[in-house]
């Protein structure tokens, strides 16, 4: 039996669905993509890169640098003599002057002036700072010079004969003592600053 059927055309068409698999499946056309192709993604070449300012390394804190005070100079250059050790017997006080010569048999100290010779037959001579001897000293001990013996204008006529210093034993001239002609020791010792002026030549 066949039994027919009115189609009514006002209805909507209702599109057959398309099988869910199968060779014959319609696919529907893609979206256009809102992502760029593979290619397109590549990537622009990055502008050349700012040089970059070497790091300093970390060092060690310096210490400061500190001036080390000046050293205080050494205390003045001293000679100890023992007087009774020394034989020394006389004193001429600093400002006292004697126009001459002194022959003593001891040993003497001298702060003042003498203008002659000093001949001493036993003991020592001891010529302060502020003492002066312009003929020069003979002894038989020793001689220490803190002032001046001579007389700087005749040192070129000064000779063995009669010479500004002369002593078997010890010669000293200290930092300030001055000696100005010909000098004959034993032994000799000079400190800094000290002032001799002539020949030497050293006696037994």
């Amino acid at each position: 039996m066949v039994m027919s059927f009115q189609t009514d055309d006002s209805r909507d068409e209702i599109p057959a669905r398309a099988p869910a698999s199968g060779p014959a499946a319609a696919v529907a056309p893609a979206a256009p993509s809102l992502v760029a192709p593979p290619a397109a993604l590549a990537r622009a070449p990055s502008p050349a890169a700012a040089p970059v300012a070497p790091v300093a390394k970390a060092t060690a804190p310096v210490a400061p640098v500190v001036a080390k005070a000046p050293q205080s100079l050494p205390p003045e250059q001293t000679f100890e003599i023992d007087d009774d050790a020394e034989g020394i017997r006389s004193y001429l006080a600093d400002g006292e002057v004697i126009d001459g010569s002194l022959r003593l048999k001891n040993g003497i100290r001298i702060a003042g002036t003498v203008t002659g010779r000093v001949h001493c037959e036993k003991g020592s001579v001891i010529v302060e700072r502020t003492g002066t001897v312009s003929g020069g000293v003979e002894a038989s001990g020793k001689i220490i010079v803190d002032g001046q013996v001579g007389d700087e204008k005749r040192v070129a006529s000064s000779d063995d004969s009669e010479p500004a210093v002369r002593t078997p034993g010890l010669l000293a001239v200290m930092g300030t003592g001055r000696v100005y002609g010909c000098y004959q020791y034993g032994r000799i010792a000079t400190y800094d600053d000290a002032t001799i002026e002539g020949m030497g030549k050293k006696i037994r």
